[in-house]
């Protein structure tokens, strides 16, 4: 039988669900404590921008989804793990559970505590990492826990979801014990009235190839799956450090693609997406929208290809239909491999009289035919501090691709790097017939974070304050400088 907490503390930490990190969160770290508490400018009220603004307006120590005023939040980790990831006594006061032992260094946010009390099964999800042995724990939704306290009793850590795909299908982690299980039955996020966070581990590669397409998403109801870094996470980051091969994979075998997500509100963060196959088809990652007010943001990720033909981009990022309209935000992605045919790096899309902005700022691409691609954009696709190095292909290489000619780019494009002329012709100052060698680390590793002597050091204008897309940091979690940045998605 399930036995639910009662909560007598208030969650003092905060969730990242803003659009622009807090003062002194620049890293942009799911969890941190607010610079600025208490505003007392007025309610977090939804739909209004206060729910999502890490701005305590209501000076009750809690901002946006950790806030009564405001949805909730399913903290869910998705790992290969399905075993227990710690077993040890427990002491529990309040919403803090202290272990005896000290936990492993993945154990972390989203992850699920198990208490044993005489026969009943307690749970809590984690919200915040404190140190090696304690933990805060928040319940199914977001909020504080609501109990009794007990000491030295029995406690076990496990992930709620073994698997992106047992997270798209809510199968949880079968070794939980059934009693608890059931944590969560719908896909609707607005009518359940929470946001669904997953933080994803690097317990082995996650071999699988997702679809997220019956999911009900909003503004303040959105999808996000991330990597999680900071020390309030996670002992150990659980990202990669710029180059694939280390931190959450998610490989799919044939056929492509890793993952596409048909939703409207969708965040992706820091992760890794590959193929283990040998087919052709359309991408690493797919965001399909198609509701008036999209909000899609893919940051901090590596997209690699298999090195066969991908007619829709590595990244693949389109808006459907006549009443689509929002923004698409991608920013400091690495995408590279799909080195056959007419194949593209990252491809932008409106499609069926869609009109939907995209900015399109600080990525580095490679080893494609076309490198960044817009089509039936009409000068919507903003692209600023990219650095786009194409290979060979039917029509040669094109760094930045107009499908349907000039006019795709939005004219204040500016400050990209291409390996042919394709970086002036959509916007000045650019940097042209720059070569993987002078500008990237080494692709026979397939390191493409920015050489240390690369000619577009300093080439970038600085997009922190940017209206459109602030970005702070560089892939890997590196602040960027006050002034000129470095183009692509790595600073130097």
């Amino acid at each position: 039988m399930r036995v639910l907490f009662l909560a007598w503390a208030l969650v003092a930490c905060r969730v990242n669900f803003d659009r622009v990190p807090a003062a002194g969160d620049a890293s942009g770290d799911s969890v941190g404590v607010d610079a600025t508490s208490c505003t007392q400018t007025g309610l977090e009220i939804r739909g209004d921008g206060s729910c999502s603004d890490s701005v305590d307006n209501d000076c009750d120590g809690l901002t946006d989804h950790g806030d009564p005023g405001c949805p909730g939040v399913r903290l869910r980790s998705v790992g290969v793990a399905a075993a227990s990831l710690a077993t040890s006594s427990v002491d529990v006061a309040g919403d803090l559970a202290t272990f005896s032992i000290d936990l492993p260094a993945r154990v972390g946010i989203g992850d699920v505590v198990v208490i044993y009390l005489g026969g009943n099964e307690a749970i809590g999800f984690v919200r915040e990492r404190i140190d090696a042995r304690t933990l805060r724990l928040v319940d199914a939704i977001g909020r504080p826990l609501i109990g009794r306290d007990a000491i030295g009793v029995s406690a076990a850590v496990f992930r709620a979801f073994v698997g992106m795909d047992d997270l798209n299908s809510l199968v949880e982690n079968p070794a939980l014990p059934a009693a608890v299980r059931d944590f969560d039955t719908s896909r609707n996020l607005v009518t359940s009235d929470v946001a669904l966070v997953a933080a994803c581990y690097d317990d082995g590669i996650d071999q699988a190839t997702v679809r997220f397409d019956t999911w009900t998403t909003s503004e303040e109801h959105y999808l996000r799956l991330f990597t999680p870094v900071s020390k309030s996470e996670v002992g150990v980051s659980q990202r990669h450090a710029g180059v694939y091969g280390v931190g959450y994979r998610l490989e799919a075998g044939d056929p492509f693609p890793a993952l596409e997500i048909d939703a409207s509100h969708v965040r992706v963060e820091g992760l890794s997406f590959g193929a283990a196959g040998s087919g052709s088809d359309k991408s690493a990652l797919v965001v399909i929208s198609s509701d008036d007010d999209i909000d899609v943001r893919i940051s901090h990720n590596i997209l690699r290809g298999n090195n066969a033909a991908n007619t829709d981009g590595i990244l693949h990022l389109e808006a459907d239909g006549p009443g689509a309209g929002g923004r698409f935000h991608n920013s400091n992605n690495i995408a590279y491999g799909a080195n056959v045919g007419s194949s593209e790096c990252m491809w932008h899309r409106n499609t069926n009289g869609a009109n939907v902005a995209f900015f399109i700022y600080h990525n580095t691409v490679w080893d494609c035919p076309r490198g960044i691609e817009a089509r039936d954009t009409a000068g919507k696709a903003l692209a600023i501090n990219n650095i786009s190095l194409a290979i060979a292909g039917p029509l040669g290489p094109v760094a930045f691709f107009e499908y349907n000619g000039p006019g795709e780019f939005h004219p204040s494009s500016s400050n990209n790097v291409s390996s042919d002329a394709t970086a002036a012709n959509i916007g000045q100052p650019a940097l042209t017939g720059q070569t993987p060698a002078q500008t990237l680390r080494d692709v026979s590793s397939e390191d493409l974070r920015l050489s240390g002597t690369a000619p577009s050091i300093g080439f970038g204008i600085d997009l922190r304050l940017d209206p459109n897309l602030p970005v702070l940091d560089d892939i890997e979690g590196d602040l960027r400088p006050v002034g000129a940045s470095d183009p692509g998605a790595d600073q130097n």
